[in-house]
């Protein structure tokens, strides 16, 4: 089963799910008023997903502004960074416009090898707007986040957005062990702050170190059963008792 296929299981399952509850729904035994309820939940949820992104966005904007007004431009192996005092990672932050954010000593702190890999792997995040997409997945949060296979799904994406970069900064060159020996020595960057090259480090070093078996992914049985108490909710609403 392809791994896109496998990721894209849990908006499957969804999507699958309420247009069965739309046939359902719309059948001609079936009253405009339990239609429009439907209809009305649907759109609540839509309307709680599209608060949350706008109200994490302006967050996101404002501690953009402030991390850019407290960092100090620099250029490290010609790459523009900014450099921020008691910073030990490497983040970018920044929706419009992202930003390279890194510690002072980040020269000292890695190899020139996993130096280069770190930057190819953070320059791929600004081209890629790595933090807009982290910003859609914490919205869709609280609807599937309460659950465990919600949350390892979202974990996933999260791998699979930094995984990325690490494959593009293989194909320009790098190493996989430069990258793993980065993603060891570098912290992790706060929640909430940005995408930090050392997030999702156990999916990444299966990845890097493992590939064949880090691509080994079976759909998880518990989508299987929320698609069935979805469909049964639907019928539910449907058959008379």
């Amino acid at each position: 089963m392809s791994a896109r296929l496998i990721n894209g299981a849990p908006a499957l399952a969804l999507v699958a799910a309420v247009g069965l509850c739309g046939l359902l729904l719309v059948g001609p035994a079936h009253s405009a008023e339990t239609l429009a309820l439907a209809l009305t939940t649907a759109a609540g949820l839509l309307t709680v997903i599209l608060a949350r992104l706008t109200w994490r966005m302006a967050l996101h904007a404002r501690l953009h502004a402030r991390l850019r007004r407290l960092a100090r431009e620099s250029f490290v192996l010609g790459v523009a960074v900014r450099e921020l005092p008691a910073t030990r990672g490497v983040f970018v932050a920044g929706l419009h416009r992202p930003d390279i954010f890194c510690g002072p000593h980040l020269q000292t702190l890695l190899g020139p090898e996993e130096l280069s890999a770190v930057l190819h792997h953070e320059r791929y995040h600004q081209q890629d707007r790595a933090p807009a997409k982290l910003l859609a997945l914490d919205a869709i949060r609280p609807l599937i986040g309460w659950f465990g296979p919600g949350r390892a799904w979202l974990g996933r994406r999260l791998a699979a957005l930094e995984i990325a970069a690490d494959r593009h900064a293989i194909q320009s060159g790098s190493s996989r062990s430069a990258l793993a020996g980065a993603l060891l020595k570098l912290a992790p960057a706060p929640d909430g702050v940005g995408i930090g090259f050392a997030s999702a480090g156990d999916l990444r070093l299966a990845a890097l170190l493992d590939p064949p078996i880090a691509q080994r992914r079976r759909l998880p049985l518990a989508w299987m059963g929320a698609f069935a108490l979805v469909t049964l909710a639907c019928v539910s609403l449907v058959i008379p008792i």
